[in-house]
């Protein structure tokens, strides 16, 4: 399955059986070496956060899995976002600029290799998010990000969606052979193209005909047929539980035992390499997710 140029596709990050983000992206280009995507400034995006209006980086996992939660639709504040998604392997890559479009950084967002689904007036590509990153410079000395959250979600695993902690490094550290190599996509290549995208929003209901402008209930109703669009599909080597839901609303922590049968996947010994020192903060790094 392959997405025509210019198409806007649905860029679904699942957790378990919940939808935690929905971001509208045009597609820039779709091949055999990847899908190309674009995520203008201040388009309309969905995000999962607890009712009480924090997200799940503004506390500790262990709070986080004893709320109830909703979506929500907010807007991308940060610059223009170009993403890479590779046919092969457990990620994706970002490409951050600055206000001005100069190229920042890489950042590497593992994930269980994303599924691609087209309903015909939807479409798009579904991911399980591993929180684990590498924020990746221009000189392509990188860093891991996110490490400690990582760990802390890896303690509570009738909650987390990451099965195999082992796998998880494995990928990442095949990157880095990558990144350090310079190899596509770290050649440069993809970074040049960010200039050529322009800024029209997306708002996060293509082919609905449904504008960020609409009255509430309206937006509820799309917003809903959005989050509950069957999601019963295998991501990567996951199988995701069902995602329907009866209404938008609030909805309790889930039940975790659809989980417990999603068998480990094993992986080679993680090649122990050197760990940079931090570097200087650009907008990738600064990049708190969901």
């Amino acid at each position: 399955m392959s997405f025509a140029p210019g198409r806007t596709v649905l860029y679904r990050n699942v957790d378990g059986p919940r939808i935690a983000c929905v971001r509208p992206c045009r597609v820039i280009s779709d091949d055999e070496r990847g899908l190309l995507l674009w995520l203008p400034r201040g388009s309309a995006v969905v995000v999962e956060q607890a009712v009480d209006g924090r997200n799940i980086r503004d506390m500790p996992f262990a709070e986080w899995i004893r709320l109830e939660h909703e979506n929500v639709v907010e807007t991308w504040r940060g610059p223009g976002l170009l993403k890479f998604v590779p046919p092969g392997g457990d990620h994706s890559v970002w490409f951050f600029r600055d206000d001005a479009g100069t190229f920042q950084n890489w950042y590497v967002n593992l994930e269980y290799g994303a599924l691609r689904w087209d309903d015909g007036t939807i479409a798009g590509i579904d991911v399980i998010d591993q929180d684990l990153d590498i924020v990746v410079h221009p000189d392509r000395s990188w860093e891991w990000k996110d490490e400690a959250e990582f760990g802390e979600r890896l303690s509570h695993p009738d909650h987390y969606w990451v099965r195999d902690e082992r796998t998880v490094w494995a990928e990442g550290r095949r990157l880095l052979k990558i990144i350090e190599a310079g190899e596509f996509p770290f050649d440069g290549n993809h970074s040049r193209r960010m200039k050529g995208q322009g800024q029209r929003q997306l708002g996060p209901w293509p082919g609905l005909g449904v504008s960020d402008g609409l009255h509430h209930a309206t937006r509820h109703d799309t917003l809903n047929l959005i989050l509950t669009w069957p999601f019963s599909r295998p991501v990567g080597r996951k199988q995701i539980p069902s995602g329907r839901m009866d209404t938008l609303g609030t909805r309790e922590a889930p039940s975790n035992s659809e989980r417990d049968a999603i068998p480990e996947v094993t992986a080679p010994q993680p090649h122990a390499g050197p760990r940079p020192q931090t570097l200087t903060q650009s907008p990738g790094a600064n990049y708190r997710g969901r």
